[in-house]
């Protein structure tokens, strides 16, 4: 993730934890969980997303797919006289 292994995120928590205060440890761990939960529920989104687009481009008849079924198709105009 990021390109960061594990030994580059445990030299930056030990930073963290000799910054802080030990009284606001609370407050950075449920920011932390709060973040972390945002980010796994974007990642499900995004992996459903990339799936249903996945199931448009592999779908037989284009016409089924979910994709084109959303499409408000025009017809098009036969101006003779353009």
């Amino acid at each position: 993730m990021f390109g960061l292994g594990l030994s580059e995120i445990a030299i930056v928590l030990i930073v963290i934890i000799m910054i802080t205060n030990p009284k606001d440890y609370p407050k950075i761990i449920r920011s932390i969980a709060k973040n972390y939960q945002k980010l796994n529920q974007f990642k499900t989104e995004l992996i459903r997303e990339l799936n249903i687009l996945d199931i448009d481009e592999n779908s037989q008849n284009k016409s089924d797919s979910i994709y084109y079924k959303n499409i408000k198709h025009k017809e098009p105009s036969n101006d003779e006289n353009s």
